[in-house]
């Protein structure tokens, strides 16, 4: 695949599967827009990646802020948004906080809705191509994974309307 001139903003970028896109991405060509919460495993994900044209943003996806942060380093569009962040706690529901239930819903499910909605004019007016990330456990419900499996779920129910809304865009 070449993606030579191509602009990729790639979530959960410092992470095992995203640093792995990311890498794949690099080599392909494209200009990264990297996006992780720890500005140190941006920084070494950034010195393994050949490309000098990357950029590093580190954000909270759980923030009006760091959507908004995000949002700002698009501005000159992107083609390729590929929401890969997420966050699983493995536990029976009993023993999972609100907390951390509240996170899992957050950071899978609402913050690809938001960025998607805050880039959305760019992502049209660019005919980009959306990539939502999702799980074996957003199909199949799984013990332990109640709340993990419930935000896949909603992220598979939020990419399947969101195809139909945008059909015409293309």
């Amino acid at each position: 695949m070449n993606l030579n001139g191509k602009t990729c903003l790639l979530t959960g970028a410092s992470g095992g599967i995203g640093a792995a896109i990311a890498t794949a991405l690099d080599k392909a060509g494209a200009r990264l827009i990297l996006v992780g919460r720890n500005q140190s495993n941006l920084n070494v994900l950034m010195e393994n990646l050949s490309g000098k044209h990357h950029t590093a943003i580190a954000a909270d996806l759980g923030t009006d802020q760091g959507i908004d942060q995000i949002h700002q380093a698009c501005t000159d569009g992107i083609d390729y948004l590929i929401n890969n962040a997420g966050v699983n706690y493995f536990g029976l529901l009993p023993e999972q906080s609100a907390q951390q239930l509240r996170q899992m819903l957050e950071i899978n499910v609402l913050a690809p809705m938001l960025l998607i909605q805050s880039l959305l004019p760019t992502l049209t007016t660019n005919a980009a191509t959306i990539v939502n990330i999702g799980s074996g456990f957003g199909s199949i419900g799984f013990a332990g994974y109640c709340g993990y499996s419930a935000s896949k779920f909603a992220l598979r129910g939020f990419t399947e309307s969101l195809r139909r809304e945008l059909a015409d865009t293309k």
